[in-house]
């Protein structure tokens, strides 16, 4: 399994929509460029190794844990995607220093807080898909802890 570092600088170029198309819920894109943000120059971030498949929900199903997850830092995993947590590493793991992202065939080393703002724009996409798109979505019953949650990772990236 290839093993990659993602910086803070390319994680914060990670751009996460509502989607606008079936089958997801979000549009995970990369920056490419070094100019300012133009439309033209963003493309699907499903080659960033750990980023891509993370965030590639097709259902609501995995948004309330994740979202748990994420706030509390613990470790998550949903079919092949998962993140884990220097803190909670087994002494017998593979090294790594803040949050190790995976998915089918990557692994990927990233900073706590570049973490935190990935997540922020995934749950920001989220809600604002929900509003759009889903808004039976907003009475689901784990939806006010959803917002909770997205609320603990908005604070730690402001403190």
């Amino acid at each position: 399994m290839a093993r990659y570092l993602l910086e803070d600088a390319l994680l914060d170029r990670v751009e996460v929509r509502a989607n606008t198309a079936p089958h997801h819920l979000l549009t995970v894109l990369a920056w490419t460029g070094d100019a300012p943000p133009e439309d033209s120059r963003w493309k699907d971030a499903g080659d960033l190794p750990g980023v891509g498949a993370l965030f590639r929900f097709t259902s609501w199903l995995p948004v309330a844990g994740f979202a748990d997850c994420a706030a509390r830092r613990r470790d998550w995993v949903y079919n092949a995607d998962a993140f884990r947590f220097a803190d909670n590493r087994d002494v017998e793991d593979t090294a790594f220093e803040q949050v190790l992202l995976s998915d089918y065939g990557h692994k990927a080393d990233t900073s706590y807080g570049a973490f935190d703002r990935l997540c922020a724009k995934a749950f920001d996409a989220l809600k604002a898909f929900a509003a759009a798109r889903a808004p039976q979505t907003l009475e689901a019953p784990w939806w006010p802890k959803f917002l909770s949650d997205a609320e603990s990772v908005a604070a730690r990236i402001a403190s």
